[in-house]
């Protein structure tokens, strides 16, 4: 028995090393979202307090964010945002960035809710973009100005974020931003009877860096975005394409930074959004960005009639989706395309054309 006990006890040191050296080196934290709840002595707190508003260094500071949010003392928010206006409206140097993202940190897992004004500030430090759309996703509708303001220059994963935390907030100016880019590209590819094939693509890249921390700080931490639902990383900004995002420590000095990131169509984003801020419960819907018809050849009037459908459909679709902007106030009547943004290219495949492809009317 004692042999037994003594295994159990050296298998669950064991773990909790191990546990100890992620936590202290490079991890993905599964649930950042929030510290947990617990009292905080109320001696910690006169410590912690001072740390974050007498601390004679950057790296104190940083250390004081830290602590706060490892404490879960979330009676030290006030003095958080407090230190967070102190680092904004100093001198910016080398260390500021890493003051910045453990205030930032400390606040997103403590579940703070910043001011409009102290948000927007945030929103305008490049380091932290990720951290400021994630306290931001707290209220979207108080936050609307500021994630507006972000959307010039985002691309991929976080115009995806943005536009969601805009439709969630801000409908209305969201389905404005949007119209222009919704495009319907219908490609008619006529065939000889048994021919035909096509294929498709799809744009990603990679992005990589290095930073190095400064002597004497805490653990750095990184957020970044994730596009859709995945097991280990929370989901803050929800649409048809879902963005979580992933908290990642870093307990050395140099490490390095970036990921994986799938570009974006922006038509595509655009009628998937406008559908999604519409209600739109149809998932066969035939509104799409890019539309491939394949018609086999066998004479003028089989092809009129069958391409004719498929455009027709999608005619359809976008007018419906317009009208439900429109009766749903989102879209004012006065705002609505004269002419259906629904371009039709034709492509001749065929071996003999001698017979010319009739117009297409619409």
């Amino acid at each position: 028995m004692l042999t037994l006990n003594r295994s159990r006890f050296l298998v669950a040191l064991a773990a909790l090393l191990a546990a100890s050296t992620a936590r202290t080196s490079f991890a993905q934290d599964p649930a950042p979202t929030r510290a947990p709840v617990q009292r905080v002595p109320p001696e910690t707190l006169v410590a912690l307090r001072a740390k974050l508003a007498d601390a004679p260094t950057s790296a104190a500071v940083a250390w004081g964010a830290w602590k706060t949010a490892e404490a879960g003392a979330r009676e030290l928010v006030p003095d958080l945002v407090s230190a967070l206006r102190r680092t904004l409206g100093a001198r910016v140097d080398d260390a500021t960035p890493f003051v910045l993202r453990a205030e930032v940190d400390a606040l997103i897992r403590l579940d703070a809710r910043l001011s409009a004004e102290d948000l927007a500030r945030v929103t305008q430090v490049g380091s932290v973009r990720t951290q400021a759309l994630v306290l931001a996703a707290r209220d979207t509708t108080l936050h609307a100005n500021a994630i507006g303001s972000m959307r010039a220059g985002s691309r991929n994963e976080e115009r995806i974020a943005i536009d969601n935390l805009l439709a969630a907030g801000a409908p209305a100016r969201l389905v404005a931003l949007l119209l222009p880019d919704a495009r319907v590209r219908i490609t008619v590819r006529v065939f000889d009877e048994g021919g035909g094939s096509g294929g498709g693509s799809h744009m990603s890249g990679t992005g990589c860096g290095s930073l190095k921390a400064p002597e004497g700080f805490p653990p750095t931490v990184i957020y970044s975005l994730r596009r859709g639902a995945a097991k280990d990383v929370p989901v803050f900004a929800d649409g048809p394409q879902p963005i979580a995002y992933a908290r990642e420590v870093h307990g050395e000095r140099e490490f390095g930074v970036g990921g994986r990131s799938e570009g974006l169509d922006d038509a595509e984003h655009a009628l998937r959004l406008l559908r999604w801020v519409a209600k739109d419960p149809d998932p066969k819907s035939f509104l799409a960005a890019q539309v491939d018809v394949r018609h086999a050849w066998k004479d003028r009037q089989h092809y009129i009639n069958e391409v004719s459908v498929a455009i027709e459909a999608r005619t359809k679709a976008w007018r419906a989706l317009v009208d439900e902007l429109v009766r749903t106030k989102l879209l004012d009547a006065k705002q609505v395309p004269t002419k259906d943004p629904i371009d039709v290219v034709v492509e001749d495949h065929r071996e003999n054309q001698s017979v010319a492809l009739p117009a297409l009317v619409r």
